[in-house]
């Protein structure tokens, strides 16, 4: 018996009900159903279903000879047509039946996917849409939506522990994610470990991903753009009330930062999704990460041939060093963009420019980093390093061939993570946002900078707030001051919430920062553990961190982004099924 004869076999008995599940209808508003074992079936939802064999996980007892029967069955290839044939016209009654179709209705939902039998005969090579550990590829590439080379991974990167494992590896399973202290992976638990811990939240819109090996979706098949779209507003309580829901809070709480799988959302949208000779070599000229860290963002970015060059500031010396031993070296970026990055026909190595300084809104004085990264303490310079802003720096202070990059780039993206200072980082580069490159057909301006990422964190927002003495310093300041130069945000999840032009709500701010919504607290989400963030119970602030996604309103592509991520009634949560998606033999 193939396994996509298992897979609508199982998908009967579940809706016969010999096997159960979690649904919003079945568990109540609150999503949460007790099995039988005394576990949350919610947190069962990636790892748990469709893992046809002798463990099944259920929410209530399961027949043995039924669970064998999915393993003992023999059947000729007729029989097994007719099997599916029949199936299949039964599940499809059931599913249809029980649609409500209302999609801002808050829903559990959770991985198990159904292989369309029509689509397999079409292509018997076509991969098993089941979940790992059965070869199934949807959930795998949302733990490990980059398949890194290993041998170029920096030391003392937490990847280095997970780099080599396997798709079955235990280690990887979502139910077994737990980053105590004193564990293989200690504190330090890798992305992989933190995306495989995702899965088990909502899904929300996931829009088709056109770069692969790199991705966390399924690849695009296709996208229909007969009409044009459109993008009706929820209400902000609406989004409000998503947000807050069990199954989707510990999503928008991010680890650090948005999860991997949410932020590649938009990585995936900004893509281009149309022939390769139609599409440019790169979707920016430039990508400026303000923040780099020791360049991971930039390494995400790159394998999926981003943009032209890079410019990445840092203000940390020691973090910047690594920067310097890799990015910096002609050698190191040689390797780089041959072994793990896939240049495209014609296209040339990258530049890169690299400038330690901490960044703000004006470019007087020294800042203090121990206060918010207390590895400074460590630095031979010590905690204080220059200030500057944006506009100091982009384009003057640049060498002069990223200087003539910036001169001659149609477009330009930017990342923000500066530990609490990211508001005051944007008020120092008005004259970027600024730049224009001529026009787009209907007349407008169009702008260099027109999509950008940065950081909120209410905790250390509040830091920075107390330091700067500020009255105003939180998501709602830097709500309004982004929407004053003419961009929407939306925070980023399962669904992108809208923040600005008419969405906002306080209890963006007032829910974001409080301590009981912490990771492992369980106050208010008795299902939300402590598995990625052992430290997020005991913390007296919020553990709270995600990221806000801005596209500037102007542009020609905006209402088709927000409808592709999840920010308007038209949009879609994942499906399957959904024709954007190709399902390929790996």
């Amino acid at each position: 018996m193939t396994p996509h004869a298992k897979v609508f076999l199982f998908a009967f008995l579940l809706w016969e009900g010999v096997i159960a599940v979690s649904s919003a209808e079945q568990c109540g508003a609150s999503g949460i159903c007790e099995s039988q074992d005394g576990l949350v079936s919610h947190e069962k939802n990636a790892a748990a279903l469709l893992q046809v064999g002798n463990k099944v996980h259920t929410v209530k007892p399961v027949k043995e000879h039924n669970v064998n029967l999915l393993e003992e069955a023999t059947l000729t290839p007729l029989q097994e047509h007719k099997l599916l044939d029949k199936l299949k016209t039964t599940f499809d009654k059931l599913t249809s039946d029980g649609d409500t179709g209302d999609a801002d209705k808050p829903k559990t939902r959770t991985l198990a996917v159904v292989a369309d039998k029509e689509q397999q005969s079409e292509n018997e090579a076509k991969a098993d849409l089941s979940l790992p550990p059965n070869q199934g590829p949807i959930l795998w590439n949302m733990i490990r939506s980059e398949p890194w080379n290993c041998d170029l991974v920096p030391d003392g990167d937490p990847r280095q522990g997970s780099c080599h494992l396997e798709a079955k590896a235990d280690d990887l399973k979502p139910e077994n994610i737990n980053c105590v202290e004193g564990s293989d992976h200690g504190l330090s638990c890798s992305i992989e470990h933190a995306n495989s811990w995702r899965t088990m939240n909502a899904v929300g819109a996931l829009p088709c991903c056109s770069t692969p090996p790199f991705c966390a979706a399924p690849e695009c098949a296709q996208r229909d753009v007969s009409e044009a779209p459109k993008c009706t507003k929820r209400e902000p309580s609406e989004n409000v009330a998503y947000l807050k829901t069990q199954e989707a809070w510990p999503a928008y709480h991010g680890w650090g930062g948005s999860f991997e799988l949410d932020t590649l959302k938009f990585l995936d949208m900004l893509s281009c999704h149309g022939p390769a000779d139609k599409c440019p070599v790169t979707p920016f000229d430039m990508s400026i990460d303000l923040g780099a860290n020791t360049g991971y963002y930039t390494e995400k970015l790159s394998v999926r041939n981003w943009a032209k060059h890079y410019v990445m500031i840092e203000a940390n010396p020691m973090t910047s060093a690594v920067l310097e031993n890799r990015w910096g070296q002609p050698e190191w970026r040689k390797t780089w963009f041959s072994q793990q990055v896939k240049l495209k026909e014609g296209q040339q190595i990258p530049d890169i420019a690299i400038i330690t300084k901490a960044l703000s809104n004006h470019s007087d004085g020294v800042l203090d980093m121990c206060v918010t990264e207390g590895s400074m303490a460590m630095a031979e310079a010590g905690c204080t390093v220059p200030i500057s802003a944006v506009d100091d720096i982009v384009p003057q202070g640049l060498p002069d061939a990223m200087q003539q990059h910036f001169k001659e780039a149609q477009s330009a993206f930017l990342k923000v993570d500066t530990e609490g200072m990211d508001e005051l980082v944007l008020r120092g580069m008005r004259k970027l946002f600024e730049e224009k490159r001529g026009k787009y057909e209907d007349g407008t301006p169009r702008h260099l900078i027109n999509f950008l990422q940065f950081e909120y964190s209410p905790t250390l927002m509040s830091v920075a707030r107390g330091r700067e003495n500020f009255e105003h310093y939180d998501l709602k300041s830097v709500t309004e001051y982004m929407e004053s130069i003419g961009f929407e945000t939306f925070m980023i999840g399962p669904r992108y919430l809208p923040l600005s032009h008419g969405s906002w709500n306080d209890e963006f701010v007032q829910w974001t920062q409080d301590a009981n919504n912490n990771a492992g607290k369980r106050a208010n989400y008795p299902e939300f553990g402590g598995g990625i963030c052992p430290y997020c119970k005991d913390m007296n602030m919020a553990s709270f961190c995600s990221d806000i996604f801005a596209i500037r309103s102007s542009h020609p592509r905006a209402t088709e982004i927000k409808v592709g991520l999840g920010a308007c009634k038209e949009s879609k949560d994942f499906d399957v099924h959904d024709k954007q998606y190709s399902f390929k033999a790996k």
